[in-house]
């Protein structure tokens, strides 16, 4: 979900966090600035973002972001399956969906 929510940042703000150090969690994980932006350009371009094996070896992650709603922190949601299981061209677009009808039901509560 960190890269769906990299993907709502502009500019200047991924500027400031991508000076920061980060530490890899797997041998996979995406933590150079170029692979990081390419992938947060990914996100943008699609709509959601994928991880493979970057967080928990043999897992997959896709996640979408949900447009902003007023008096709440930034919020994605997203699911890991295994990746046996893994079809994120199929996935994405569920997970789009859903960040979509979520977004509305919070805001309609509000």
């Amino acid at each position: 979900m960190g890269k769906a929510l990299l993907s709502t940042r502009d500019e200047s703000w991924l500027r400031r966090y991508l000076r920061t150090p980060r530490e890899p969690e797997t041998q996979h994980s995406v933590i150079a600035e170029e692979a990081l932006r390419a992938d947060i350009d990914r996100a943008r371009a699609r709509g959601f973002a994928t991880t493979r094996e970057e967080m928990t070896l043999g897992n997959v992650s896709v996640a979408a972001a949900l447009p902003r709603v007023e008096g709440l922190p930034p919020v994605a949601i997203g699911l890991v399956v295994h990746l046996d299981r893994a079809d994120e061209r199929r996935l994405g677009p569920l997970v789009v969906q859903t960040a979509r009808d979520l977004h509305a039901a919070l805001r309609d509560a509000r």
